[in-house]
C-alpha cells in the first residue's frame, strides 16, 4: 500500500527508482496494486511484457451498479431516494457520492447538486492538452 501512494504522489523521474527497489529489494511475497488513468502515458518501464503478473481494467459502473450506488448514497446522507436524478452518463460511484453529499451539506436536490459536480473523464481530457515533460 505504501507503494501504491508513492507511486501516485511522486514525479515522473522517480519512477525507474521505485521500479529497481520493488523488484529487487523486496521480498517475493509483496502484493503490489497501482492505478493509473490512461495507461498509454505510463513510462516503457512500467508497460514492459512480464513486469506485472497481471493488469486489470476497471470500467464505470453499469446502469445496475450505478442505481445501487444511489440507492446507498442517498439513504446514508439522508436524502429523498425517489426525487429526481441528473445524467450520470460517465459518472463513477465517487461523483454519485459527490452528488449526494453535497445535496446534504447544501439541503439543495440532486439535480441542483450535480451542477457542482465535474466528472473525472472531463478532468481528465483538460490534463491531456497540458504539456508534461517526457519521462525519462
Amino acid at each position: 500500500m505504501v507503494w501504491a501512494l508513492l507511486l501516485r504522489a511522486t514525479r515522473c523521474h522517480l519512477l525507474p527508482a521505485i521500479l529497481t527497489s520493488l523488484f529487487t529489494s523486496l521480498p517475493s511475497d509483496v502484493f503490489f496494486v497501482g492505478t493509473c488513468n490512461d495507461a498509454s502515458k505510463l513510462p516503457p518501464e512500467f508497460a514492459r511484457a512480464e513486469r506485472f503478473d497481471g493488469v486489470f481494467f476497471v470500467d464505470l459502473p453499469g446502469r445496475d451498479q450505478k442505481d445501487a450506488i444511489w440507492v446507498i448514497y442517498t439513504r446514508h446522507y439522508g436524502l429523498d431516494a425517489k426525487q429526481a436524478r441528473p445524467d450520470d452518463t460517465n459518472w463513477t460511484g465517487a461523483e454519485i457520492k459527490s452528488c449526494c453529499r453535497l445535496a446534504s451539506l447544501l439541503d439543495v436536490p440532486l439535480l441542483q447538486a450535480a451542477q457542482n459536480v465535474v466528472p473525472g473523464e472531463h478532468t481528465a481530457a483538460s490534463r491531456r492538452h497540458v504539456s508534461h515533460p517526457p519521462y525519462r
